[in-house]
């Protein structure tokens, strides 16, 4: 499996610099395979992992015992449009209001702020919002742990991919409280949040502005139909609002394609099933697998950090 992850993302990196890099990882370890599947495995574990990682809806926002009127609420959002969020539900609020308070992929109207604006739109569709990001907080959490790559030692960390892959600017442009920029984040239905974290499907640019093609297999796309997603859909700036980065979704459909046409998304599944059933989906017979499960499993607990 890691040395197709290795070979896919010498066709898939979201980058030619990633492509080169690829190239350049796989050609110094030709004639060694066990060299190739690390860089592989290097990159399962800290690119593809980190976009099908498990992750938060909306952190419940605290309720004042005097909250202030739903005009008042929004009278302040739109006075502090041009200061970046500084906190999740923050980012919530200010990307509800950029996408019109409505799931960007199936223009379903936020509950909350439907009931509160008091809409009524004859047959519209209503429905609790998240607020997805593209790359997760969590990931600013990252390891210093040393690795060596095709004889070059690298942090252990998906920082380290990106900037390999020519993205060296994000990890600036996420930082700290700048995760939450709205760049970064999209409002999305709790079924499509779900479908986006488990990577089910990406967003693919057209080529006009903001405008992308939702891809995902016969089956997944049918499901999305099923929640009036559509197949093409044009996301919204509102008020000048930074829309959602088509480099991080960029970055994200690379991933999307590398982890499914390697199996490395078919893998994670089965693993994370049988962990939240309590199971392994490894016998100790089979020893390498037992062993690269419980690696990936121990490296999900806070704190843990295996060393590669």
């Amino acid at each position: 499996m890691d040395l197709r992850v290795a070979s896919y993302l010498l066709l898939h990196a979201p980058s030619d610099v990633g492509k080169e890099w690829a190239a350049s990882s796989i050609m110094s370890a030709v004639n060694n395979d066990e060299k190739i599947a690390a860089f592989g495995q290097f990159i399962r574990k800290h690119y593809i992992r980190t976009f099908l990682r498990k992750r938060r809806h909306t952190p419940p926002v605290s309720r004042h015992p005097s909250p202030p009127s739903f005009d008042e609420m929004q009278g302040t959002i739109l006075a502090n449009l041009d200061q970046a969020p500084q906190n999740h539900a923050d980012a919530k609020m200010k990307a509800l209001v950029r996408d019109n308070y409505c799931c960007i992929l199936s223009g379903v109207h936020d509950c909350k702020s439907y009931f509160d604006m008091q809409m009524h739109i004859s047959g519209a569709r209503v429905e609790e919002t998240h607020c997805a990001q593209i790359f997760d907080e969590r990931t600013n959490e990252f390891s210093s742990t040393k690795i060596v790559i095709a004889k070059k030692e690298y942090d252990a960390n998906v920082w380290t991919i990106m900037h390999c892959m020519g993205h060296s600017d994000i990890l600036t442009e996420l930082e700290g409280s700048s995760v939450h920029r709205l760049g970064n984040v999209l409002t999305l239905t709790a079924t499509l949040l779900g479908m986006f974290n488990d990577m089910t499907f990406c967003l693919d640019a057209t080529g006009n502005p903001n405008e992308y093609n939702v891809t995902a297999s016969p089956h997944v796309m049918s499901e999305l139909e099923t929640v009036a997603c559509p197949t093409k859909v044009t996301l919204s700036n509102s008020h000048g609002l930074e829309p959602p980065s088509p480099v991080y979704l960029a970055i994200h459909a690379a991933c999307y394609r590398i982890a499914h046409l390697s199996g490395a998304a078919d893998w994670y599944a089965r693993i994370d099933k049988g962990s939240d059933a309590g199971q392994c989906n490894a016998t100790i017979a089979d020893e390498t697998m037992f062993a690269t499960i419980l690696m990936d499993r121990l490296e999900r607990l806070p704190g843990v950090v295996y060393a590669s």
